[in-house]
């Protein structure tokens, strides 16, 4: 979806609730597969989704402009409700078991998911280097496994990271470096 587009069917969300559909359908395959891969758990995944779009279109007047797509004030909300997620689940240390959490089904609360979001399921499912990868990440500090799903995952460049972190461009690359010897570090383990 075009920039244009997308102003255009924020101005009309702001009075038609239909309107916002729109920026459902272009942006809620991508999301789901942010928080998946956050969380590593297809369910809490829908629902951190769910919870996203949520939270948007409640204070969809309160979005403004800034030169860049919607996606990234998604992506910002997003990722506070996967880190509410963490906070909640915290008992766990490990958040449940890896093997639990790495067994994801080929099931959505949606009662028509799209082939992107069961593909997004079935290559965790099948990969068994990323459960371990995965499994390090749910071990690691949330600040390292946010940037690292956001650059690799979901392919982000590093300013796009900044706009949905709030971090400066250094931090970023700092919290990159840092994580990802981390995660070498545990995966020679």
């Amino acid at each position: 979806m075009d920039i244009r587009t997308e102003q255009l069917i924020i101005k009309q969300s702001l009075n038609d609730s239909e309107a916002f559909g729109k920026i459902f359908e272009a942006y809620y395959p991508a999301i789901f597969r942010y928080a998946l891969h956050r969380t590593g758990d297809s369910h809490a995944a829908a629902d951190i989704a769910s919870e996203t779009f949520m939270k948007a279109y409640r204070n969809i007047h309160k979005y403004k402009y800034k030169g860049y797509s919607i996606s990234a004030w998604l992506y910002k909300i997003a990722g506070n409700e996967a880190n509410l997620w963490f906070r909640r689940n915290k008992k766990e240390k490990t958040l449940g078991s890896a093997d639990e959490r790495a067994d994801i089904k080929d099931e959505s609360p949606l009662s028509d998911p799209s082939y992107e979001m069961r593909e997004a399921a079935r290559e965790i499912e099948k990969n068994e280097e990323f459960k371990e990868v995965l499994k390090v990440l749910s071990l690691m500090d949330e600040k390292y496994r946010e940037v690292i799903v956001l650059r690799f995952w979901e392919d982000m460049k590093i300013d796009e990271i900044c706009r949905v972190t709030g971090k400066k461009p250094g931090t970023v690359k700092s919290l990159l470096s840092r994580g990802l010897g981390i995660l070498r570090k545990k995966m020679e383990k």
